[in-house]
């Protein structure tokens, strides 16, 4: 019970932290990443149809798939016998980047991809997102200043493509030992343009998956954050 004590107080101040920082979507797009999680942090359902990136022998394609949420012993939360943590899996052997649901008009098959990884750009650091040789996306990150401890404050991330510019990621600071972090660009709604799947944690102990999407952009943007999947570790 002092397990589950303490987690619920870190978790309660992480996301508390979170709601002041982000800019959560109200649509009804939602994301989902394999593996172990907090059983709070999953609400997805089994049998649950969903969207997921799957990595094939040369890139990536877009299968739809019916996941298995399992029960399992929490070591971070569950006291001897209990079992509340929540693990992720699919109907397929390989493991998702990650699954998406909500999102109309997708359709399986092989999804171009740009960038896959995890790429922490630095303030003054630039990278170019092409998905065919005529359009040039630029991603690049900005700071107010950079401390001895290596974290940043005032830090920005920019897409641009042509004239129109657009701020996608604004913190007051990043941790040193927490970044945000570039996971996966590419075109999962097949408009010719630039999805993104980042991690926009600015916590050590915490992961904050977010999708930007092409497709659901407004007037004067190039992409919509529309789902976030956040997980906390100890």
């Amino acid at each position: 019970m002092k397990k589950r004590v303490l987690y619920m107080a870190l978790s309660v101040f992480l996301m508390t932290v979170l709601a002041a920082l982000s800019g959560r979507s109200a649509q009804d797009i939602k994301l989902l990443m394999a593996g172990q999680f907090h059983g709070d942090e999953v609400s997805a359902k089994s049998g649950e149809k969903w969207f997921g990136v799957f990595p094939e022998k040369d890139g990536f394609e877009l299968v739809e798939t019916v996941i298995k949420v399992s029960l399992f012993e929490d070591p971070i939360v569950d006291d001897e016998g209990e079992k509340t943590g929540k693990e992720v899996t699919t109907d397929k052997k390989e493991t998702p980047l990650f699954l998406v649901k909500g999102v109309s008009g997708l359709k399986q098959g092989r999804v171009q991809t740009i960038f896959t990884g995890s790429l922490f750009l630095e303030p003054g650091q630039h990278l170019v997102l092409k998905l065919n040789d005529q359009d040039q996306f630029h991603f690049s990150a900005s700071a107010g200043r950079k401390t001895e401890d290596g974290s940043a404050r005032d830090y920005k991330i920019e897409l641009r493509h042509g004239e129109i510019s657009q701020t996608i990621v604004s913190m007051p600071a990043t941790d040193s030992d927490g970044q945000p972090a570039l996971l996966w660009a590419g075109d999962i709604d097949r408009d010719g343009k630039p999805d993104l799947l980042m991690d926009l944690t600015h916590h050590y102990n915490m992961e904050i998956y977010t999708l930007f999407l092409s497709s659901k952009a407004g007037k004067g943007e190039l992409v919509e954050q529309v789902a976030e999947f956040v997980s906390v570790g100890c």
